[in-house]
């Protein structure tokens, strides 16, 4: 293919790598917005670039032409990392109950490891865009990683690219003993899940609140609000009680919402 051929055959590639990072992050949103803890912590995407696809089409003998897509389905990349393993099992269950695509193939890499130590769960699905000639359908490869499997496995492919996917033996076996060592991660941070979730959740809304008592002091509502602001210090100072520190939130969101009502009211009586 030429140029301009290779230019019309990734549009509606990319055009479902963006769509698809965009709904998946508003799931994430979702999640946040509804105080709930997400399975997903960030997701990115890609499309293959065309040396790439030249180059697998070399390993896997065949030619390229606009069957190719066929045969090599990873084209159009979706990564979605999670916290804990166990997240990756929601987000599998998620891409399952879609109906705006249909899943093709399952790789679970995570209980059947490769021999390299590599750890991933990949999910091929088949998804429609609409393009200006109409619908087409895509194939796209989601990979399902925690933080540990993706620092593993970016570490990888840099060595593997270096060494022309020949790594020494000697750098070989350090990277299996690492992805072991991060094996062992992902199952700690799993047996301590739920102190890590209620910890994240009393940063948030320490965060959140310090970030509206700042508010408070920029918007000129110090005085009158004095008693409400020592409390909220002192309930972060003391408490571990969700429902306190939520309600506290809330006082302080009223506060900052009611005088922003007001400055806008002044600003406009000024440009009268």
């Amino acid at each position: 293919m030429n140029e301009e051929q290779w230019s019309h055959f990734f549009i509606p590639y990319e055009q479902a790598v963006g769509e698809l990072v965009v709904k998946f992050i508003h799931l994430k949103k979702e999640y946040r917005k509804r105080k709930i803890h997400s399975p997903i912590e960030f997701v990115f995407g890609r499309v293959k670039t065309v040396n790439s696809i030249l180059s697998k089409a070399k390993i896997l003998n065949m030619p390229v032409d606009q069957e190719i897509s066929e045969h090599i389905r990873d084209i159009a990349g979706i990564r979605i990392i999670s916290q804990f393993v166990d997240d990756i099992d929601t987000v599998v269950q998620m891409i399952e109950q879609r109906s705006d695509m249909r899943i093709v193939e399952k790789k679970d890499y995570i209980r059947y490891p490769k021999k390299s130590g590599y750890r991933s769960y990949h999910v091929i699905v088949a998804y429609e865009v609409i393009t200006i000639n109409g619908p087409i359908e895509v194939y796209v490869e989601f990979q399902l990683r925690t933080m540990a499997m993706n620092f593993w496995a970016t570490i990888e492919h840099s060595l593997s690219y270096k060494y022309d996917g020949k790594i020494p033996e000697h750098i070989q076996l350090r990277l299996t003993q690492a992805a072991v060592a991060s094996a062992k991660l992902d199952s700690e941070m799993f047996e301590i899940r739920g102190e890590i979730i209620q910890a994240q959740l009393y940063f948030n809304l320490y965060r959140e609140i310090q970030n509206l008592i700042q508010m408070i002091y920029l918007l000129g509502a110090i005085s009158e609000n004095q008693d409400l602001i020592e409390k909220a210090n002192q309930y972060m100072n003391e408490t571990e009680n969700i429902d306190k520190l939520e309600d506290i939130r809330n006082q302080l969101a009223k506060v900052v919402e009611d005088a922003n009502k007001i400055g806008l009211i002044v600003r406009d009586g000024n440009d009268d």
